[in-house]
């Protein structure tokens, strides 16, 4: 396809192009993975007059309500929206209360754990200046309090949105693109034309399955641009095929073949005068390997990224943590006390468990002054023994776990 290899080799450079700026970025300290919708955005605005686009008036009883209408005969046309008096009367609520509601659901609804604060004007009309920022609003909620805080604008147009470095669509949209490991940075990755923006994951594997930086795409947002710039759909079909399986290309493979090796080059030994399709299968040591990327000529190296790419479809995988305790060298009492978080970080299903044990995260110290060593029990589908990992003493406080099947 004449109009996807080019396509492919510009997004590669623009990753390349893009890790010096994630790097920097992640130095800063950006944050994960499958981010989870939620903020605290709660506004310190305090008014003292009615919203804008809302009419003041003193009613019969004395009191000064916001009516969202005209004012006949004393009364209010439309909707009474709230009241400047110190207790407003028949259920109304302030009108402090009322713009704090209202700017908490605006910062729902436009903006993200980065910049979780709305800022604009009640009406909202086309070109105003509305956005969220990293600083609360103003005493009115039409401005950041601190002109020097990172925001970003709410445009008017889709094409704005997905186009622009700092629409909060965008940036909305990175902070919760799904990426593969925690201390991924994320970025937004122009691709000029007014076409929509790429969303970017940049991470060092812990694990240590490369040793520089790897960088991948969100899936979801390629398809949109690939459709963008070939509207004919032949392009994002190209790369619907490839979307779990090029893991230098898309976060879903990426996460599989550095984070989870689930997806690998390989497997090794292998047949030396066979040429492998997509399709075929290897068994080695009790596991099935499935080719799912087309090898090169016969006698490739497995150790060339991509020469031969498979996926483990058969094979022992993680069953249970039957138990997980740090310190019981120390203490006894101490046995099975790690078993909960290290279930949480190995979940069933995979082949393996790789990461680095945060004695911290896991519940602190259980045994000052005494060398704890982490030992880990755990099974595996197909056999009911019990397997053992020991991270030793020396390196308890933060030794590498890595349990596999």
């Amino acid at each position: 396809m004449s109009s996807v290899a080019p396509v492919l080799i510009w997004i590669l450079c623009v990753g390349i192009s893009a890790l010096a700026l994630g790097l920097l970025i992640s130095l800063g300290g950006v944050d994960w993975i499958f981010q989870k919708e939620g903020f605290d955005n709660t506004v310190p605005i305090h008014i003292t007059a009615c919203p804008a686009s809302t009419t003041s008036h003193v009613t019969s009883d004395g009191d000064t309500n916001c009516c969202d209408g005209d004012i006949i005969d004393k009364k209010c046309s439309g909707a009474t929206l709230c009241s400047l008096s110190p207790k407003p009367p028949n259920g109304l609520i302030s009108c402090t209360e009322w713009i704090i509601k209202e700017w908490k659901a605006r910062s729902d609804r436009f903006c993200s754990r980065s910049l979780p604060y709305y800022f604009g004007t009640m009406n909202r009309v086309s070109g105003s200046n509305e956005g969220c920022s990293a600083s609360p609003p103003t005493d009115n909620g039409s401005a950041p309090r601190d002109q020097t805080m990172a925001r970003c604008k709410i445009y008017g147009t889709t094409k704005d949105d997905y186009s622009k470095v700092d629409s909060c669509f965008n940036v909305r949209a990175k902070d919760n693109m799904p990426v593969p490991q925690s201390n991924a940075t994320r970025n937004i990755v122009l691709t000029g034309q007014e076409n929509p923006a790429l969303l970017q994951a940049i991470y060092m594997p812990t694990n240590k399955s490369s040793h520089t930086p790897v960088s991948c795409f969100d899936w979801d947002r390629a398809k949109i641009y690939f459709d963008a710039v070939d509207p004919s759909g032949k392009t994002s079909e190209f790369y619907a095929k490839q979307k779990d399986t090029n893991y230098q290309l898309f976060c879903g493979a990426s996460k599989a073949y550095y984070v989870d090796g689930t997806l690998i080059s390989g497997p090794s030994p292998y047949d030396n005068n066979k040429v492998y399709s997509v399709g075929d299968q290897v068994t080695m040591n009790g596991r099935t390997y499935k080719m799912v990327e087309a090898a090169g000529a016969a006698g490739y190296s497995p150790e060339r990224p991509g020469d031969k790419l498979w996926s483990i479809t058969g094979g022992p995988t993680l069953s249970s943590i039957v138990s997980a305790s740090y310190g019981m060298n120390c203490n006894k009492a101490l046995e099975g006390n790690r078993t909960n978080y290290i279930s949480s970080m190995c979940p069933t299903g995979k082949t393996g468990c790789n990461f680095l044990y945060d004695w911290q995260k896991s519940g602190g110290d259980p045994a000052g002054g005494c060398g704890k060593t982490l030992v880990i029990k755990y099974k595996c589908t197909g056999s009911d023994d019990i397997k053992t990992f020991t991270v030793p003493p020396e390196a308890g406080f933060n030794g590498k776990v890595n349990l596999t099947c």
